[in-house]
């Protein structure tokens, strides 16, 4: 016997929305989540007296994947928000 419901016509909740998704947005998301990733785990190489010291990020990094999953998800959901278009009912 399996646990898995036979018989349901209902898709799963993340491929109901994954088909209004652009991969545009999907592209843009990525390389703003990447670039944070980035961002974060590089800041514990600038120095003090470091010019870049001002981007430097305040954050543990242990939060670096946190942050970095979000900016993804966000991102893409406000870009596809956006830029949806209306429908009808």
């Amino acid at each position: 016997s399996s646990s898995v419901k036979r018989g349901s016509n209902r898709p799963p909740l993340a491929s109901k929305h994954a088909q209004r998704v652009k991969r545009a947005h999907a592209v843009v998301a990525v390389v703003l989540g990447l670039l944070t990733i980035a961002w974060m785990s590089l800041s514990p190489l600038i120095n003090d007296g470091s010019p870049f010291y001002v981007v430097h990020s305040p954050l543990h990094t242990y939060l670096t994947i946190v942050f970095g999953t979000t900016v993804i998800f966000l991102t893409g959901f406000l870009l596809t928000r956006l830029t949806a278009k209306p429908t009808e009912k």
